[in-house]
């Protein structure tokens, strides 16, 4: 089993080799929708997206838990490092219901990120901790990531409350990154929440929140905003958001040039029927 799982990575990677994203530079986070365009636009990448989200379809009511966030982590780490921060990073406006979509489908199918009932951060952590796998890569993403607080105070729930009182700061270095996008397929991207968490532990509940779902770290990692108004496209009349929708301006215009053709064609006929009857 291990032999054919690492002939799988091997092959994944090679095939990467071969993709025109493979010279991909990250800069700053794209818009989910451009992300998930680049991706589907690109053969070897929209052919790994399709591998992971056939792994983790749903049948019936049920799907592979351990399967689908196993392809999903594959499918994040097998991929150049500079195309998986694009992926992981980007971002949508809250009104773009395209742009939220293509993330559902880049940020973790609901198999591999959603529990029922939804888990608190607590017992999220309680699970990572019985996982010698799950708890290294928290320990990684922690000590690359999180500046001014040791692994002790990030082990202690003690210590974690204070997480509540303090703005964190986080490192945008290419390790931190690596760390942050090694999470994927882990139970620390499921979703989390502190509503149901007892009283006793709702500060440590809210200090693991911060740490794995804040947008003030993960802001920071990324290496500032996303560039959420540059997948535009130019029509004539308006300037619209790339999410299939079109101007008025623009269609009146469509309609025009389809009804002046139309008349032209028709006059030409006419005037061809005229020509052969003399």
């Amino acid at each position: 089993m291990q032999t054919q799982l690492l002939t799988y990575h091997v092959k994944a990677k090679s095939q990467w080799k071969l993709s025109a994203l493979s010279n991909y530079e990250y800069k700053r986070p794209p818009t989910c929708f451009q992300a998930n365009m680049e991706c589907v636009n690109d053969e070897v990448c929209n052919k790994q997206l399709s591998l992971y989200l056939q792994v983790c379809q749903i049948n019936g009511s049920s799907c592979d838990i351990n399967r689908c966030r196993a392809a999903l982590n594959a499918f994040y780490t097998n991929m150049p490092f500079q195309v998986a921060q694009m992926l992981t990073f980007c971002d949508c406006t809250q009104s773009d219901d395209n742009c939220h979509q293509a993330r559902r489908f880049l940020h973790g199918h609901p198999c591999a990120t959603r529990m029922v009932p939804t888990p608190s951060c607590v017992h999220v952590m309680q699970l990572c901790r019985e996982s010698k796998i799950c708890w290294s890569r928290y320990e990684a993403f922690t000590s690359k990531c999180l500046k001014h607080f040791s692994q002790d105070c990030l082990e202690e729930n003690s210590c974690l409350k204070t997480w509540n009182s303090i703005d964190p700061i986080c490192s945008e270095s290419a390790d931190c990154r690596a760390a942050y996008v090694d999470l994927w397929g882990s139970i620390l991207r499921v979703k989390c929440t502190c509503e149901a968490a007892p009283q006793a532990e709702q500060l440590v509940c809210q200090g693991f929140h911060r740490i794995l779902h804040g947008k003030i770290c993960l802001r920071q990692i990324s290496g500032g905003d996303a560039d959420l108004y540059s997948s535009q496209i130019e029509l004539p009349g308006k300037i619209l958001p790339v999410t299939g929708e079109q101007s008025l301006f623009y269609d009146d215009t469509i309609i025009t040039i389809l009804f002046v053709s139309c008349i032209i064609l028709i006059l030409g006929i006419i005037l061809l029927a005229l020509l052969k009857t003399r």
